[in-house]
């Protein structure tokens, strides 16, 4: 039974049927999300892996895929070889994607492949002869979205604003949403739809996209209007963490907040830099310092960089902040 997922009730009810019938027969059925039947057993099928680089099975999916529009596709030239496996990472190790892409070496090479992705929903499309929903990128990713209710599209879209992850707590936030139980319910579907993935070891559950999905729920959070107020709720969240973190720093638990500010290292940055570009003096302060601070005691330098970046603009307006600004520039400084 192929392709179940958007007739899931109807592919369980047979599938319960059958099995009712007979006590020998098995189902194999694909599907974007569990049937949800007795002694059902998943088995969930990841992308295509990249970390063996040019010898992945992703880059040889590429290479076969490529060798059909251009016979003699080389990798010999510099750069090649690894704009391929740039290419497949970037693409998350999806089949279709890395074919859809690996049509593109008629006329272009790797590395025009490669910095083209920032737009890959228009770069990545099948022939005109076969077109269908399958052979689009964005065709492949709406089947799934479109199967979601109004809701749980509202909650993906607002959580493409993470970069690197996020957790239930910053969920609610971006989602501004008080009813934590209603959010998990919501991040409940889109994981068992596959379009959230779950990490367990640290301990706590942390969710994240695929890259090509987060670009997909990031365009359908523009187009909606909402972009700038759930950026600007990530932003603020991330700002606001101060006092929860800074009180474990003070405490026997202060690797906690280290682990904190390494894990959302890439949310701050992300936060840091919408606050900056939207003038919220105060929110980019605020996170300057947060990630500052807890910095200056990793030696980590890079949120030196925020701080002195918006060190103009605060001490222009006599901001709080300024005093710990230069004092955290000052300890970075001298750790250098």
């Amino acid at each position: 039974m192929d392709n179940c997922e958007h007739v899931v009730d109807a592919a369980a009810d047979v599938a319960e049927a059958i099995l009712a019938a007979s006590a020998t027969v098995t189902i194999l059925a694909t599907s974007r999300e569990g049937l949800g039947v007795a002694d059902e057993q998943q088995w969930r099928v990841p992308s295509l892996d990249v970390r063996s680089g040019p010898e992945s099975p992703a880059v040889t999916l590429f290479l076969e895929r490529a060798h059909r529009v251009v016979s003699d596709v080389e990798l010999d030239q510099p750069g090649q070889a690894e704009a391929v496996v740039e290419i497949c990472r970037r693409l998350d190790g999806i089949p279709l994607a890395i074919e859809l892409a690996a049509s593109r070496m008629a006329s272009m090479t790797a590395s025009e492949v490669r910095d083209r992705l920032d737009d890959r929903f228009r770069l990545l499309v099948g022939s005109r002869r076969s077109l269908s929903r399958h052979q689009t990128l964005r065709h492949a990713v709406a089947w799934s979205y479109d199967l979601l209710s109004d809701d749980e599209k509202l909650l993906l879209d607002r959580c493409s604003v993470f970069t690197g992850g996020f957790d239930l707590q910053s969920a609610c936030a971006v989602a501004d949403s008080d009813d934590e139980y209603a959010v998990l319910d919501h991040l409940d579907v889109l994981v068992r739809k596959s379009l959230l993935a779950v990490d367990r070891s640290s301990g706590h559950t942390r969710y994240s996209m695929l890259e090509t999905i987060r670009q997909f729920a990031e365009d359908q959070l523009v187009a909606s209007g909402q972009a700038e107020e759930a950026r600007t709720a990530h932003a603020r969240y991330f700002a606001g963490r101060e006092t929860e973190i800074m009180a474990l720093w003070d405490s026997p638990r202060q690797r906690e907040s280290y682990d904190w500010f390494s894990i959302e290292l890439p949310n701050l940055r992300t936060a840091f830099r919408w606050a900056a570009d939207q003038s919220d003096i105060d929110t980019a302060a605020d996170i300057a310092f947060l990630a500052g601070y807890l910095a200056s005691w990793l030696i980590q330098y890079e949120p030196l960089g925020w701080a002195e970046h918006i060190l103009d603009r605060v001490r222009a307006v006599g901001h709080r902040r300024l005093a710990q600004l230069y004092v955290i520039l000052a300890v970075g400084c001298e750790a250098i």
